[in-house]
């Protein structure tokens, strides 16, 4: 969770058969993604104090 209220999530793809990816498409799979604002509501119902 962000100070602005966004919440984070890790990017799927990058757990196995990554050889098979440019190292290009590898670093970004690296970096975190931002929830999409259709789904922030149930998300906030899972996470505590959010």
């Amino acid at each position: 969770m962000t100070a602005t209220g966004k919440i984070m999530r890790r990017k799927p793809g990058l757990r196995h058969l990554a050889s098979s990816k440019s190292s290009k498409r590898k670093r970004k799979l690296g970096k975190d993604g931002e929830v999409h604002k259709t789904m922030m509501p149930r998300i906030k119902e899972c996470i505590p104090f959010a």
